[in-house]
């Protein structure tokens, strides 16, 4: 299933996870990085998305996986501004970046499926991303349905090529 059972975005869910990461960050003696996730329905809210995310990684003392298609799977299925709700992420603590695909299932709603190329749209909203930060390690993820070896490495090579126009440096680019 694509579906995470979702965490409800309030302070008490705040602490939780925050006191958790600072377990593992203890024993691991180093910090960890947490993804923000694509949602499909919020549980209880008492916060916004963008807060929630900002307090558990300011509150753990932890780094942020930033998932640019999980944002914009969330702006498109929530109906919120991608480019917003990024530029309210603390950019400075983004350990790396994962890429990946969709599928549009309806109409109004769109499954982070791990299964699907990357389309324009989302490489737009990574672009622009990173204009804003400073390099991390972008990581392209396929889970299933994996295509030709020769369209991998083009998406490859356009995440690449984003990069080093942005960062003016040869990125490494995982998959």
């Amino acid at each position: 299933m694509y579906d995470l059972l979702p965490i409800p975005f309030r302070e008490d869910a705040v602490y939780h996870v925050a006191e958790r990461i600072r377990q593992v960050q203890d024993f691991l003696e180093r910090k960890m990085a947490i993804e923000n996730v694509s949602y499909y329905t919020p549980v209880a809210p008492e916060m916004t998305e963008q807060e929630f995310v900002n307090k558990i990684v300011d509150e753990a003392g932890c780094n942020l996986l930033l998932d640019v298609n999980n944002v914009y799977v969330n702006a498109f299925n929530h109906h919120y501004d991608a480019k917003e709700f990024i530029t309210g992420l603390p950019l400075d603590k983004v350990a790396y970046i994962h890429m990946a695909g969709h599928e549009q299932v309806e109409e109004d709603l769109i499954i982070d499926t791990h299964g699907e190329p990357i389309i324009d749209p989302v490489y737009e909203l990574f672009e622009w991303t990173i204009e804003r930060m400073d390099p991390v390690p972008v990581l392209l993820e396929r889970d299933y349905n994996f295509s030709e070896l020769r369209a991998l490495q083009a998406e490859l090579a356009k995440l690449k090529n984003i990069t080093t126009k942005a960062w003016g440096i040869k990125q490494h680019v995982n998959i």
